[in-house]
Parts: C-alpha cells; structure tokens; sequence
C-alpha cells in the first residue's frame, strides 16, 4: 500500500495567495500533474485567515469513479496546521467535471462538520484529470 506521505508535495516558502477558484485550479494543475489520471484523488488546501497556502496534500486516493475520505482526518489535519479557511478538491478521471448527488452531500457535511469547529470551507472544486476544466461546489 502506498504511503500518503510520499504523494505529499512540501508547500514551499513562498507566500501564495488562493483567494478565487480560478487561483486554486492553476495551483491543482501544477500540484498534481505527475500523478496518475485513472484514479480519484481528494486535495485538502489549507490556508490561513489571509487566503495564503499553508497545507496541501492528497489526503485520500479511490479507484476510477469514487473515493473514500474520513472527515475526522481533514480536519484534524486542519488544526494542526492552523489553517482557518480550507479548500476541498478532487478529480473526475471521467473528466466529466459535474458534481454527484454524493460530491453535494459531502461538501454539505464538510460544511456543517467545519461550522462547528469554527474553520471556514471556502470551496470544493472538482475538477478534469486531464484538467480541460472544473466547477466549483460553493458558488
């Protein structure tokens, strides 16, 4: 089984600010493109009260159509890192980029779960594999 530490790319030193949907689909595009299309991988992207990066990595990684992703984890990986703000993005191997009935519920739980934490879900992007394109979940 592969580590999730080794699909990790260290957030670098630089300040990088995400403060609109098309800002996080060209960070995804250069974050992700040496790992396989086939598979449904979920970004977790955490930023500070700012909008400036501070944690991003693949916290989950499924199969062709679906993947499994355990919310106590995102979250917890959100207070350790004190992001404040975060965004959630995944990819569509289809490169069909419209949400499912589930991407909807998710992101409906992942607000409820964040609200009550006091984090704040700034979007949840899904996007192509092949990165033709996205639509964003929280308009």
């Amino acid at each position: 089984m592969t580590s999730y530490k080794t699909m990790s790319k260290p957030v670098t030193k630089t300040v990088k600010s995400l403060t609109n949907s098309r800002s996080v689909f060209r960070h995804l595009q250069e974050f992700m493109k040496d790992f396989e299309t086939d598979k449904e991988y979920v970004v977790l992207i955490g930023l500070n009260a700012r909008y400036n990066l501070i944690y991003c990595n693949i916290e989950a990684m499924g199969g062709m159509d679906k993947v499994a992703v355990d919310t106590i984890i995102l979250f917890k990986r959100l207070i350790v890192n004190n992001c404040k703000n975060f965004i959630i993005a995944h990819n569509h191997p289809s490169n069909d980029t419209s949400p499912s009935q589930e991407d909807i519920s998710f992101t409906e739980n992942i607000k409820k779960g964040a609200d009550l934490l006091g984090l704040k879900l700034i979007d949840h992007i899904v996007f192509a594999s092949d990165f033709s394109g996205y639509e964003t979940l929280i308009p």
